[in-house]
């Protein structure tokens, strides 16, 4: 929490996969609620941390975890394109 320290560590976060899905400082043990999930080989992020399938989804090294949308798109990550379905007749 002090700009200080960040000269000296890193970010680092547990992952509580436990609903509802959170993510826990290492080091002050603050959960942390509201971020988005962005996968580094897609470069794409979703909206809700509560969409990503992570027990099936792939290797969790994958994913990187944001603020907001627009940090991830300051990233260079985009939102998905959305499937079209199609009209059955």
């Amino acid at each position: 929490h002090d700009e200080m320290e960040c000269i000296y560590t890193r970010n680092r976060f547990h992952l509580i996969d436990v609903p509802p899905l959170r993510l826990r400082c290492f080091y002050c043990e603050v959960d942390i609620e509201k971020f988005v999930v962005a996968n580094k080989k897609t470069k794409h992020y979703g909206g809700s941390p509560a969409r990503i399938k992570l027990s099936s989804g792939g290797p969790r090294r994958d994913l990187v975890f944001f603020a907001d949308d627009m940090e991830a798109q300051a990233a260079g990550y985009a939102a998905p394109k959305r499937k079209r379905r199609v009209a059955e007749e």
